[in-house]
């Protein structure tokens, strides 16, 4: 080979490199909590700032004072998961946990972010699959409340709060950073999405490979108390009522 050609086999391969050092994400910062022992009561705060940059190149950050109860693992689940502080997933966990605390990023991109520490972790991709797919199916949900055009005088109003048919559990609130939202809790014990998880985590474990991300999103839409949430990803509109408009 000559001299030429060892060049730019090597500029190649650390191309190649560069590229996949871009493609994983990564943590900064020294995650410990306190106080002492509170990992067994799932009650712990942050001791520092704790930053994560995606695989995307997207920053995220749980700052010091934050609380995290760990991983949100059902008891029922923990057997094939692990526990909620488990040093495999907690760092993704604390991330996770903070901007499902506050609402200030949309819901799919922050159960994502997950998803990707996990495998920025090093967790297998196969329970990396799973983990996401608990997330998706009976994690939090949020969707944003959009300001919509105030309606004439004499007009009716297309929609409003009180006429948005809120599925079972859901609630109006107020994120961190001041905007509205519809929200809920997690349900991951309801019997529908206990079941729902074991049916995907078993289609995960027996070929991870040909259950993609897409069809995680899928079958989390299929529950029907999961519908409102992932049928309005970009927000609901709503109009300010006829009496709150100045005559």
């Amino acid at each position: 080979m000559t001299h030429i050609a060892v060049m730019l086999a090597t500029l190649l391969l650390s191309l190649v490199l560069a590229a996949t050092a871009q493609a994983e994400g990564h943590f900064t910062g020294n995650l410990t909590f306190h106080p002492v022992g509170c990992e067994d009561v799932r009650e712990c705060y942050l001791d520092n700032t704790f930053h994560y940059v995606d695989s995307k190149g997207g920053e995220w950050e749980a700052e010091k004072g934050d609380k995290t109860d760990g991983a949100s693992i059902p008891d029922w689940a923990q057997r094939f998961v692990g526990k909620p502080f488990d040093p495999s997933f907690i760092r993704a966990a604390v991330i996770h946990d903070h901007y499902c605390d506050r609402h200030v990023r949309k819901m799919l991109e922050t159960h994502w972010v997950f998803y990707d520490g996990l495998l920025t972790s090093h967790v297998p991709p196969a329970k990396a699959k799973v983990m996401y797919a608990a997330i998706l199916i009976g994690g939090p949900k949020w969707i944003d409340l959009i300001p919509g055009k105030p309606c004439k005088q004499g007009a009716t109003c297309i929609q409003s709060v009180s006429k948005v048919r809120l599925p079972s559990e859901a609630y109006v609130a107020t994120a961190e950073d001041a905007h509205s939202i519809i929200a809920r809790g997690p349900q991951y014990d309801q019997p529908e999405v206990k079941a729902a998880i074991e049916k995907i985590r078993q289609k995960i474990e027996l070929d991870p490979e040909a259950v993609s991300e897409d069809d995680i999103l899928a079958e989390a839409r299929k529950l029907p108390q999961n519908q409102f949430f992932f049928d309005n990803l970009n927000g609901v509109v709503i109009n300010p009522p006829q009496n709150d408009i100045r005559q």
